[in-house]
């Protein structure tokens, strides 16, 4: 039993969302495999179920903008907004997380 609690502390879970297409900056890849998708680590499932949530209400509202600045090309809004609506959880044992 005590092993079997060690193990799942150490499953990280993760808030995915799609890259933007390798030959298309305009386009958002949501087929692209789960190992080049933006990955944010959180605490546990819950959370991140919870933040995706989220993502999804804000994906779905017309006028939610995307964040200007950085160091890459900004995003359209509608861009943006298809990144949040491809938000999923992923666990970091997850083995689609190693095919590229």
């Amino acid at each position: 039993m005590l092993r079997h609690s060690a193990a799942l502390a150490l499953v990280v879970w993760y808030l995915t969302s799609p890259p933007v297409d390798k030959n298309n900056s305009h386009v958002i890849d949501a087929n692209a495999p789960l190992a080049t998708w933006v990955r944010i680590a959180l605490p546990d499932k819950e959370f991140c179920e919870s933040a995706v949530k989220t993502l999804r209400t804000d994906g779905a509202n017309p006028s939610t903008q995307s964040p200007k600045g950085g160091n890459s090309r900004t995003l359209t809004s509608s861009e943006f907004r298809k990144k949040l609506l491809g938000a999923q959880c992923i666990a970091s044992d997850d083995p689609r997380l190693k095919e590229k």
